[in-house]
């Protein structure tokens, strides 16, 4: 071994040393005796079955590596593993330092920069995917498979997000050649018809005060009623729709579900602010809390309730509500900028989010108004672009900020980051949208 790799080795062990005796417990505010004190505790024979089912685990993904880079074994799969599993769990920001362990680990033993860097971001992905979808199956087994569970832990397993629910409709519906997704479709409704509350002007769906975040407890302490696409009514709306749309109900349920919808396109129309300008809908409605105007986008907001209200007036065959609903689009897509609350390009709140829909919205109802709207914020979506971001679309994110403010930060993803803002630029040049199916963006009119 040369001096320079002895001298880096020794730095490298003392700086990882220093961030475990000190980096650790000043991160975690804690202390090592306070961490001695819990694992004290822990019988030597449970320390060992920990042990082994860790190791189980750990060779358990060895599939995942053979399987993303052709020609690793087995053994060297663990051994990277172990490896990158170590450094990612033992320092502060290890999930960039184990990437960069595995990469010239795999490196050294032959693998190509090619290769090595395909299977990073196989893993990678299954990875996130793996983490997005385990708690959203651990929700639906409590929906699905329980009856007997305490009220509280039943209402957060249904009502962790009404979206989660409309998602597994949506996802069902869209596989419902299986008899298992019309089967799972079936119990979505079910389930979305128990939880409807008579409200005032129709039905609604309440998200308990238990279940909010708790800045939003703290000012809704009787829970609320969303009137967001993304979380509440709209989306219920706009997935109901869908699905007397599909024709995949026999009658009589049709029927029931058609009653349903009509009642709750009655409540979003009950909490129009027609007197507003800048904003016909509120975020949500409270009892005891004055309503606030919400943003203009795809999420919250009148963009988001027009496209739900227009799908509903074809499930409904109803004429009088197609106008509203087209009005009430309209209307959004000539609201000047500073009025809008537009932030980055993102697809969840952002500009691309509200050219897609436009464009969407434009080529159903075949409206000129609708499509200048679009063309009008995919300017906008280019003019925000900066070119010394991830791909020049950085995330507009509040969520550690101060009231009233926050910072741009790189993101991939596909709500509120650069692949979504893609994604809408592609199908604006023609590319195919059959993604957005999962927004309920796929707009066709009936007949």
């Amino acid at each position: 071994m040369k001096p320079r790799q002895v001298v880096q080795a020794v730095l490298g062990l003392l700086l990882a040393a220093a961030l475990l005796v000190w980096g650790l417990p000043h991160f975690a505010k804690t202390s090592w005796s306070e961490i001695w004190g819990v694992v004290s505790g822990v019988h030597w024979t449970q320390i060992l079955v920990y042990q082994v089912l860790m190791l189980v685990g750990l060779y358990c993904y060895t599939f995942t590596f053979t399987g993303s880079l052709h020609g690793l074994s087995h053994p060297r799969a663990l051994i990277v593993n172990l490896c990158g599993s170590s450094v990612s769990n033992l320092l502060p920001g290890g999930g960039a330092v184990g990437l960069a362990a595995t990469y010239a680990i795999l490196r050294s033993w032959g693998f190509s920069r090619r290769d090595t860097s395909t299977s990073a971001i196989v893993t990678g992905v299954w990875n996130l995917l793996a983490r997005i979808a385990l708690p959203v199956l651990a929700i639906f087994a409590l929906w699905w498979g329980n009856r007997d569970l305490p009220d509280a832990l039943a209402r957060a397993a249904v009502l962790g997000l009404i979206s989660g629910l409309v998602g597994f409709g949506v996802y069902f519906l869209a596989r419902r050649r299986h008899a298992l997704a019309r089967r799972g479709l079936r119990l979505t409704l079910d389930r979305l018809e128990s939880m409807a509350q008579p409200a005032r002007g129709g039905l609604a769906w309440v998200t308990p005060a238990a279940l909010l975040p708790a800045h939003h407890r703290r000012t809704h302490p009787e829970g609320m009623i969303d009137l967001g696409i993304a979380h509440g009514v709209p989306g219920v709306v706009a997935f109901y729709s869908a699905v007397l749309l599909a024709r995949v109900l026999p009658g009589h349920e049709e029927a029931s579900l058609r009653r349903s919808l009509l009642s709750a396109v009655g409540f979003l129309e009950t909490h129009r602010q027609p007197q507003r300008e800048h904003a016909a809908f509120d975020w949500c409605v409270a009892p005891g809390v004055a309503g606030r105007a919400a943003r203009t986008a795809w999420c919250y907001g009148d963009p988001g309730v027009a496209l739900a209200l227009l799908r509903a007036s074809w499930a409904l065959q109803d004429h009088a509500l197609y106008d509203r609903a087209l009005s009430l689009a309209r209307a959004c897509a000539t609201r000047p900028d500073d009025e809008c609350a537009v932030q980055d390009a993102g697809l969840c709140h952002g500009a691309a989010g509200l050219g897609h829909l436009f464009r969407r919205l434009g080529d159903a109802t075949g409206d000129e108004v609708l499509r200048e709207g679009a063309r009008r914020w995919f300017r906008n979506t280019l003019a925000l672009r900066r070119p010394d971001e991830l791909a020049g679309f950085p995330a507009f994110e509040t969520a550690d900020a101060p009231a009233g403010q926050g910072t741009y930060r790189a993101s991939p993803g596909i709500l509120a980051g650069a692949a979504g803002v893609g994604l809408a630029l592609m199908s604006a040049l023609g590319a195919s949208a059959d993604w957005d199916q999962r927004l309920l963006l796929d707009l066709t009119p009936a007949g």
